[in-house]
Formats: C-alpha cells, structure tokens, sequence
C-alpha cells in the first residue's frame, strides 16, 4: 500500500454518497450521486467516478466526469440525477441507470468502459415503448445473472411528510425483469420488500423498506441491501430468487452505531441522516460501502466503508463505523490524522440532519465544516466526544492537537468509552491555529487486547479540530528522552501553485537548507514529508534560505495558507547546540 486507507476513502474536498461499489477487471470502481461540498441540496453535481487497483485500496484515482446532467433529453430542467448503479451487459457494453430529481422513469446510458464518457440511451419502457414509470422510480440497482437481467429501485417515504408523496400508494421497494437489450421490460414490476404501510406481520417489521437497495448474488443467494424507515442504517434481505421470496436478514450498518452492541436510538453516537450504499468482494473481503455527513444538513455526504463478514448461516453480523475503514489493521499510532477523520462526534443527544421541507429541532451540536479548504469539527462544547477506531497505540508516547478556540478548555484523552483518563491537553485562547501537545504512556497490560478493541479519543472542552496520535520522524518507545529526530519550526505556507505542484512559504524562524528534510502540517493537510531537493527565492535557485525570506519548492500535495513548516533534525543536532 502507498499509504493507509481511511474514512472517508476519497480526498475531503470530494462528496460521492450512495456509494456502488463493482470490480471491473482489475480495479473498484465507486460509481453514486455527486453532492456539492458544503451545498444546499442533494447531488447537485454531474456523475463522476474514482476507482483503484485491488492490492491497493488507500490509492483512488480521479476517473473525471463520466454523465452531465444535461446530457439526458428528457433533463430540459437540468434536474439532479440521484444514486446510479452501473453494470456490465452481456454484449459487453457498460450501462449507467440512474433517476432524475421528481420524474417517473429511470434512464439509461452506455459507454463501452467502466468510466468513460457515457452516451444517452434511453428510459427502460414496456415492449411497446412507454416509459415504465410504475412504483415510484428512484434508486435504481441491476444485476445480470444467468437467470436473467434484474433491476431494482423505489421509494417509500411513508414515515416523513413530502407533499409530492402524500397521496400516493407508497407499497415499498421493487423489482422487474429486463431483456437483453437492458432496457426493455420483461416481466414485472412487482413489490419484493414492504414499506411502512405494508410492513406489519412480516419479518421486515421495525425495518421496513424506505430506499435505496442494492442487489448482489453471494454464494447462490441474493442479497438485497436497502435504506430502511430508521433512514440511517442499511439492512439487508435474502432470497434464493431474484424476484421473490425475500425475508429480512438484518442490520449491516447504522451512521450512529445504533443496534450495535445493543446502542439505542438516543445514544446515537452522530448526528444522522440517510444512508445508501453497496456490498464488494476484493481479494476475498467483503466491504460494506455507505455514506456519513458533515455540514448542518443532509446535503454533504462523504462516502465510507467497512469490512463485513459472513456468517456460517450466511448472516452478517452488524458491525461498528470507523475511521480505520478498509485498511488492513488499525491506523498507524506514528501518524497524524485530520480532525474530521472521526467515526463518532456526539454531545450525547444528537438529532437528525435536516433537508428541504423537513424541520430539525436539534441544532446545538458539534459538526464538520470548512472555510477556505481548511475542514474542521466546530460548535464544540462541554461534554462533546470525538472518537476514533481503530487506531494502533502501542508505540504513541506524544499527542499533539491543532485547534483553535475564544475560551480555556481541557481535551482529555481516553482508549475506551467507559475507561479512566489517559491523559489531558489544556487549550488556551487564541484567534489562529495553534498547537498543544501531551506525553502520554498506555501501560503494557492493555496493548495486547487493543488490535481488537475500540481505540477511541474523547474530547472535552472548547476547541475546533486536532490530530490523533500524531508522530513525528522516527521515535523511540520513550519519546522525549530518546527520540531520535525532533522538529524545529521554520515557517508558514503563503500559496500553493496546483498547476507546477510548488509551493511559496515565509521563513520565520530557522533557515532551511537543500537537502534538508521538512515536514508540513496543517488541520487539513496532515503531515507531508519533503525533501528539499531545490528551492528557489526569486525565481533563482539558492542553498539556503534565511529568515524573512519567502521561498517556493515542489511539493507532493495541496499546501494550505495555515500550514506550517518543520524541520526535521536528528535530536544529537540540537542536543550539541545546547
């Protein structure tokens, strides 16, 4: 692996919810809606997709646009399109089904690769060419199998007010058969799994369809995995069929842990919304994908993942959201993370996020934003707990935190939910983003039962976004004393240029020199490592650089205009200045 995977598994700035997860020869796709960071509304952006070698989950590429909006003819509105899924044909053609925000049909496109430019192709209609538009057409998922063509979707909101829907016969999630040419109806639709209204005496009770399902064929059987009316968690059903005869299995994932370990509805452990998503196999795991949210609204999604397991009964067992996600183990300890890498940000009592039409009566809670790229958890309180699994702490012996905060707090760090306090950080006022850092031991008898247990830190104080575990160089197992490298500050960032991948900076406090090793930090950068191989003030290349100087070098990744910037030296340096 390049690097470690994380959740969410793409950049921050990029928000790809209702995640579809397929293998096309030999790399993951991830094909779903496209919100707009920080937006006012759900997929407001064209389809785009991102893919990645299957030895190496942790390196996703940029596939670009693959559909506009305004490439359907029936879209004369440019409408959002909602969650898509993509399948291969027989003919071997890929075809893109999607819906259109408040139209009764799903649409079709083909391209002849799994991420290419797709081409319009039509609505999936009857035999004699009218549009089937039946069920409440939204949310489409396909599957070609040697039983045939399978395409399922619906929408069911019977549990929330949506004046569209008010009058309508809402019956539940659906499927039909199509031809060959993955367009026409062959037999169906039909309703497979129950909504509110009609979920009463059936295994599908408490649980009943809402929207969102998901087809794949798993060992002979088909699971059909689903949003239902608790919006946040994704169940699953099982048949032996692909049109009938499917019974609740149960819950995959819930946003707030709900249902996990017994948690209950106002123990919630995020503020919530809707889920949707898909199941993989790569290289004999499977992987669970979903979506969280950030921002104050339903409209900001960020897709994630989860390993999952089966059963010997075929059953999966519901299983915890982390921050880990798809890597093989816990996250490293000698690491840095951004702060709104977290997996459980709670006050205790969150709410529900709210959309269009709908009221939220709980808006006091922390929340991840940004401003100017810089992402952050703020609207932190007393109380407030942050948390983060699974993260290895054997060899952590430092925890720094980047914050910034208008009062005086105290962060304290914790490895369990319910265990004694690890350590403390105090956080003084200041208006720009500042460091704090503790020394802290996690005793010996704990370290052999953490690979399996949560690894969580919680806050508590007035702050607005740190790192977890961080580590700096290479250290020993009692830092301070014997670590080998240290960091000496040098200065900030001023600009970075995406089009040469150089970056300008202001030295303020100690020269750099070439060949120096530098490392750049920032709440949303994280730690980048360079080597300074030529660096350039001016436009002319020198060898070192004084204080007061700006100075502009190539660098791996974005640079933000609050980062700082390191020297990396070996402690024996500084120790023979002394």
């Amino acid at each position: 692996m390049k690097t470690q995977c994380h959740n969410p598994y793409l950049p921050l700035w990029e928000h790809i919810p209702d995640g579809e997860p397929h293998v096309f020869e030999d790399r993951l796709y991830v094909f779903g809606s496209h919100d707009l960071e920080n937006g006012n509304e759900f997929c407001e952006q064209d389809y785009v997709s991102w893919s990645a070698p299957l030895d190496d989950l942790s390196d996703w590429r940029y596939e670009g646009v693959i559909y506009r909006k305004d490439q359907d003819p029936y879209n004369v509105n440019v409408l959002p399109l909602y969650a898509p899924d993509v399948v291969q044909g027989r003919d071997g053609r890929y075809y893109l089904y999607y819906c259109i925000k408040f139209q009764d049909s799903i649409n079709v496109a083909v391209c002849d690769t799994p991420a290419g430019k797709y081409e319009f192709y039509g609505r999936v209609q009857y035999k004699g060419g009218q549009a089937m538009m039946e069920n409440q057409t939204y949310d489409p998922s396909v599957i070609c199998t040697e039983e045939g063509n399978f395409l399922y979707f619906g929408f069911a909101p019977c549990m929330i007010n949506i004046p569209r829907y008010k009058d309508q016969d809402l019956k539940g999630g659906s499927v039909l058969q199509l031809e060959d040419d993955m367009i026409t109806v062959k037999k169906g639709p039909q309703v497979i799994i129950p909504s509110l209204n009609y979920g009463k005496g059936t295994s599908f009770e408490g649980n009943e369809y809402f929207e969102g399902p998901s087809i794949r064929k798993i060992n002979g059987k088909y699971y059909l995995i689903y949003s239902s009316v608790n919006t946040h968690q994704l169940c699953y059903a099982i048949s032996d069929r692909p049109m009938e005869g499917f019974e609740f299995g149960g819950v995959i994932v819930s946003n707030g842990d709900v249902g996990y370990n017994g948690r209950k509805e106002e123990d919630k452990l995020m503020s919530v919304g809707n889920n949707h998503g898909g199941l993989v196999e790569i290289n004999g795991q499977w992987y669970m994908f979903y979506h969280r949210h950030t921002f104050l609204n339903q409209y900001n999604r960020q897709g994630c993942a989860e390993k999952v397991y089966f059963d010997e009964n075929g059953q999966i067992p519901q299983v915890t959201i982390t921050t880990s996600g798809m890597n093989p183990g816990p996250l490293s300890g000698d690491a840095s993370y951004p702060a709104v890498y977290c997996c459980n940000l709670t006050n205790g009592h969150m709410g529900a996020l709210s959309s269009i039409g709908r009221t939220n009566q709980e808006v006091d809670f922390p929340y991840m934003t940004s401003v100017n790229e810089e992402r952050y958890i703020t609207n932190i309180k007393d109380g407030t707990r942050i948390g983060y699994k699974y993260i290895n702490l054997e060899e952590t012996g430092k925890i720094e935190v980047v914050y910034q905060t208008d009062a005086p707090g105290e962060l304290e760090i914790y490895t369990e939910e319910n265990g004694e306090r690890k350590a403390v950080i105090s956080l003084k006022p200041c208006k720009w983003w500042k460091t704090a850092e503790t020394e802290v031991t996690f005793t010996e008898e704990k370290k052999a039962a953490w690979d399996e247990r949560l690894k969580t830190v919680f806050n508590r104080g007035f702050w607005n976004g740190y790192y977890l575990g961080q580590r700096l160089g290479e250290w020993s197992r009692n830092y301070g004393s014997e670590a080998t490298e240290r960091k000496v500050y040098a200065g900030r960032g001023i600009k970075y240029f995406s089009n040469l991948g150089v970056a300008e900076f202001l030295i303020e406090a100690a020269e750099i020199k070439v060949g120096d090793k530098l490392l750049i930090t920032g709440p949303t950068t994280g730690a980048m490592y360079v080597t300074l191989e030529e660096a350039r003030v001016d436009l002319k290349p020198v060898d070192v650089v004084k204080k007061g100087v700006h100075v502009s070098f190539k660098v791996p990744d974005r640079v933000r205009p609050s980062d700082k910037l390191y020297r990396v030296v070996p402690a024996e340096e500084l120790k023979n200045k002394q």
